[in-house]
């Protein structure tokens, strides 16, 4: 019995990890694809002003400025894909500055929520640029994306001005702690418990967090830390708290 539990949960973490790689690979090329688009766009409206002479510089100016945050777009893009094409499963620990984990993680979810009309606010400027974390960094930025994945599919129902999430990190002397909080009001609601139950299982019918929820958690004690929810916070929060180097014995307040 034991065995085909194991088995089963194998199974489960499996097909979590096939659909967040279908996911991603389906974003990624959405990302790239449309960027691309404006840019031969904005190349063809300037091919046409170059027969025209009725067209000002200004006008030119205007789309030239519009191809530079295009390509601007795609290095973000690309930078990302570079911070996830040195993943390796199970690798060795390194000790990553947050902020870049942040802006790889920005990288690939930023136009969805752009598409949504939802506002993504990510605390990165704020973040001292040497707060560096011991962790395997695209698991880390695999867990925040679920987060991502859950609030936006919670706040595209509302209306403005709470269709707003926002990431912020607090550093302690021991701990690093990333605050995913969204527009929606905080309730602890049944739902919200139940999926940080350890005997909650991924559903065919089940998005975004919950979809990977065993991928997650599985990263996430596997980096020592914990995740739940901020029950004090006036909007909804997700916590996910891990020490800022693997060989710290700590202890943590229950939440």
């Amino acid at each position: 019995m034991i065995g085909q539990l194991r088995e089963t949960d194998a199974v489960l973490a499996t097909t979590a990890k096939m659909a967040a790689l279908g996911e991603m690979a389906s974003e990624l090329a959405h990302e790239m694809n449309t960027p691309l688009s404006i840019i031969l766009i904005k190349v063809e409206q300037l091919l046409e002003f170059a027969h025209s002479k009725t067209n000002s510089s200004e006008e030119i100016q205007y789309v030239l400025r519009e191809i530079s945050d295009t390509v601007k777009r795609v290095s973000q893009v690309t930078n990302a894909l570079r911070f996830f094409s040195g993943y390796k499963k199970n690798g060795d620990f390194e000790q990553k500055k947050v902020a870049e984990i942040l802006r790889a993680t920005a990288g690939f979810c930023m136009n969805k929520f752009k598409q949504n009309d939802v506002e993504l606010i990510m605390n990165i400027d704020s973040l001292h640029p040497y707060t560096v974390l011991e962790c395997r960094p695209v698991e880390i930025s695999q867990v925040l994306m679920g987060l991502l994945s859950n609030a936006l599919d919670a706040v595209r129902k509302l209306q403005k001005p709470d269709r707003w999430v926002r990431v912020d990190v607090i550093e302690s002397l021991e701990l690093i702690r990333f605050e995913v909080k969204d527009g929606g009001e905080s309730g602890a609601s049944e739902s919200q418990q139940k999926i940080l139950q350890p005997t909650f299982t991924i559903k065919e019918t089940t998005k975004g967090f919950e979809h990977g929820l065993n991928s997650s958690r599985g990263i996430i004690e596997a980096h020592l830390g914990r995740i739940f929810l901020d029950t004090a916070s006036k909007n909804t929060c997700f916590v996910v708290e891990f020490p800022k180097r693997q060989n710290l014995i700590y202890t943590v307040q229950a939440a």
